[in-house]
């Protein structure tokens, strides 16, 4: 978490002009089929943060507890987000189109390790 705060201490989120990766191999395994390619569009500005959070924590049940014990600071550029466990620092990625059990992927252990395994997109 203190990577993350400091981050946003630093700058009101960061623009990837072309998109950034990341690999989920990096990190754990991957079986055949799961998802291994994570891209990322953008981190949130500040604002948009809690613009993003308020309103999913009074209107969507389902949502209501990863909204509780998680910060949204990403997306990928199709509206699926990339949170940040407050308690544990452990990266999620959710893809909205699946359900809640299905769409959240643990993609990081933390934030530095997601950080320092960007990349520049690439077709692959």
């Amino acid at each position: 978490m203190r990577s993350f705060i400091q981050l946003y201490l630093t700058y009101d989120g960061v623009s990837f002009p072309m998109q950034a990766m990341m690999f989920r191999h990096t990190f754990y395994p991957i079986a055949k089929g799961d998802w291994d390619k994570i891209e990322i569009g953008f981190f949130l500005k500040f604002e948009d943060i809690i613009k993003y959070r308020n309103p999913q924590l009074q209107n969507d049940s389902e949502m209501d507890s990863l909204v509780k014990t998680h910060i949204p600071f990403a997306d990928d550029g199709c509206g699926n987000d990339i949170w940040i466990e407050v308690s544990t620092g452990v990266i999620k990625v959710f893809y909205h189109e699946y359900p809640m059990e299905e769409g959240l992927i643990e993609i990081a252990p933390n934030f530095e390790d997601f950080c320092s395994s960007l990349e520049n997109w690439t077709l692959r």
